[in-house]
């Protein structure tokens, strides 16, 4: 009885033929054999090894110039791309130096050029006061935070 109850419902895969299960008959192993065989001449064509193969490998003097005359091609598409970046890196310099001297202003702005003026004002009132006999004005004292600044 429990024989009987397993085997209902199941059902078995239909069997395949011998041919497509076991890799084909002497057709496709000769088939492969010319494939294996023509891969190989192929390869031989290429250049294989020893003396026969070394000359296939090697290639002929155009080549080798041809070769030399790309790279120094991109050598010198190299030096022209940095000899332009250097001069537009110099034109910016120059521009900048330019615009720096044309606004009054020092290399840490315009309070370096305030600063420089009011001394020069100073010094020639000083010197003034010097000459005629006046009392020279008082150094007035600059703010904590200014000081600080200017160091």
């Amino acid at each position: 009885n429990i024989c009987r109850r397993r085997g209902r419902g199941l059902s078995t895969p239909p069997l395949q033929p011998l041919t497509t299960t076991m890799g084909g008959g002497n057709a496709q192993k000769s088939a492969m054999a010319r494939q294996k065989n023509a891969e190989k001449a192929a390869k031989e064509g290429q250049g294989g090894g020893g003396a026969a193969g070394m000359k296939a490998r090697s290639a002929d003097s155009s080549v080798h110039a041809a070769a030399i005359a790309e790279r120094s091609a991109l050598q010198a598409q190299r030096e022209e791309r940095e000899r332009l970046k250097k001069e537009k890196e110099a034109a910016a310099e120059r521009k900048a130096k330019k615009l720096a001297a044309s606004d009054g202003k020092g290399a840490l702005g315009g309070d370096d050029a305030a600063a420089a003026k009011k001394k020069k004002a100073a010094a020639a009132a000083a010197a003034l006061a010097a000459a005629g006999g006046a009392p020279a004005p008082k150094k007035k004292k600059e703010p904590k935070a200014a000081a600080a600044a200017a160091a």
